[in-house]
């Protein structure tokens, strides 16, 4: 099932080319879930200011949601539309908690969906583990050459 099917009459909001639609800095954006409902928007995660982790992109069809981080974890994201018209609609969390009172199966939908996201993660990071260890290899045979 598509979480899309549970979620209608959403309220959204129309963001212009890099434009930022989520940050920690942008409202209470604890406890909401984002949805693409058209467009592209950029994911960029860092440490601190110019030490990127990561950027990815989510596309029409992805959705993205916040909850309370631990105090000591300083990862900062900032979510940015990258096309000209990108339309995000939002839950807060008691809109979240009706449709999952509503139908339960919202629930394991959207559980369903970032355990399939986990395990793409999963593969990506061995990937680059083994893609580490490799170049290690490499790096100790070059230099007892």
């Amino acid at each position: 099932m598509n979480i899309y099917e549970f979620v209608t009459n959403l309220d959204s909001r129309i963001y212009h080319l890099n434009e930022i639609v989520a940050d920690e800095y942008i409202g209470d954006i604890e406890n909401k879930l984002y949805f693409i409902l058209k467009g592209k928007v950029e994911v960029r995660r860092s440490m601190e200011p110019g030490i990127e982790l990561k950027t990815e992109y989510l596309n029409m069809g992805d959705f993205f949601g916040f909850a309370s981080s631990p105090s000591h974890i300083k990862i900062q994201s900032i979510y940015k539309s990258i096309d000209v018209n990108t339309k995000v609609g939002f839950l807060d969390h008691k809109e979240i908690i009706h449709i999952g009172k509503v139908n339960p199966l919202f629930f394991f939908t959207l559980l369903k969906s970032s355990i399939e996201r986990l395990s793409i993660l999963e593969r990506e990071i061995t990937h680059l583990s083994e893609s580490i260890d490799s170049l290690c290899g490499q790096t100790t045979t070059e230099n007892t050459i």
